[in-house]
């Protein structure tokens, strides 16, 4: 909401001491320049700031306020500028620097002024997480009030960091450095945290989920970093050396094969197998006459006398073993006969 401009007054136009009127030209008492201008009393936003830079001897001057560069100035939000008075409830944080000139009918007048408007006490808690090393495309990633991170997820290596700058805002969004007193805390006892110019350097140890807390002022944010584990590459083993390889053996020349020789002919005439009958020999047939015991019995004539180089005698028939001797010879025979009989029909 603005502050409504004050009633447009007329200043009194100076009387001399005649009584007559008499005009003259503005002027400032304090002299000024852009390296030194007037530096009016520092205000903080959202507090209501008149200043009063109307000049002495501006009987119907007109003001303007221009920019160091000559051009108009837009003055910063809630602020006015009516008839040489700057006023308002200032919004916007910071240093500004102008011109204020006045004119009249008998000349003008310049002063160059400043005024600060500083930020309230912080009404909101945000972050910037950079990796450490910073990206190269100097990427960051930006985490809000409620924790929330864009880009998401944050993930660091085993053994890497992060670098954590908070942000702090007043009622108007104004932001204030809050980097001496803002403090980050780890749910992980072996984090490394180590204060730096304006936030935090962490070094995480363990791979894990890892929550950070920061707060300042009675507020905090908290937000999740994923520690991922790094694979430890493996040390290539050192390689045996070689052996010399043995040198090969020459190989022997192949010995040139003897040329086989001429097998001889034969001298054996083979023997003319001889002709097998083609008709078998009749077996010729054995008669065995049995006789008795009685009829074997030898009569003995005689009683002979052994003489040193004949046996002694047994008395039985020396004549009935050539018998029975024959009768085998005959039989042997007649098998002889019939087996090459079959011969003789199986090769015919």
């Amino acid at each position: 909401m603005k502050t409504p401009a004050p009633a447009k007054t007329t200043p009194a136009k100076p009387v001399d001491r005649g009584g007559k009127d008499h005009a003259q030209a503005p002027s400032y008492a304090t002299a000024s320049s852009q390296a030194s201008p007037v530096v009016l009393p520092t205000v903080q936003a959202g507090q209501t700031f008149t200043a009063d830079l109307r000049a002495q001897h501006a009987d119907g001057a007109t003001y303007t306020m221009t920019t160091v560069e000559g051009g108009a100035v837009v003055l910063p939000e809630g602020l006015w500028f009516h008839h040489g008075v700057l006023g308002g409830v200032p919004a916007t944080a910071g240093t500004f620097t102008a011109l204020v000139t006045a004119t009249n009918d008998c000349g003008s007048a310049s002063q160059w002024i400043r005024i600060t408007v500083e930020p309230t006490d912080a009404r909101h808690l945000a972050a910037a997480v950079f990796a450490v090393p910073a990206a190269s495309d100097g990427s960051w990633t930006w985490i809000t009030e409620d924790g929330t991170a864009s880009p998401a997820p944050i993930q660091v290596d085993q053994g890497g960091s992060i670098t954590v700058v908070p942000w702090a805002y007043d009622a108007h969004w104004n932001r204030i450095d809050v980097g001496d007193r803002a403090e980050l805390t780890s749910d992980v006892d072996s984090d490394v945290i180590t204060r730096t110019d304006g936030g935090f350097t962490v070094t995480f140890t363990h791979a894990s989920p890892h929550n950070l807390m920061l707060s300042v002022d009675g507020l905090c944010t908290d937000f999740v970093v994923e520690v991922v584990p790094t694979t430890t590459p493996t040390e290539p083993t050192t390689p045996t050396t070689p052996t010399t390889p043995t040198t090969p053996v020459t190989p022997t020349t192949p010995v040139t094969p003897t040329t086989p020789t001429t097998p001889t002919t034969p001298t054996v005439t083979p023997t003319v197998p001889v002709a097998v009958p083609s008709s078998p020999i009749a077996p010729t047939a054995v008669r065995v006459t049995t006789t008795t015991s009685a009829a074997l019995a030898p009569v003995a004539t005689a009683t002979p006398v052994a003489g040193t180089q004949q046996l002694a005698y047994t008395g039985a028939d020396t004549t009935t073993p050539l018998g029975w001797a024959a009768g085998l010879l005959a039989a042997g025979a007649a098998l002889l006969g019939i087996r090459l009989f079959r011969r003789s029909r199986h090769r015919g």
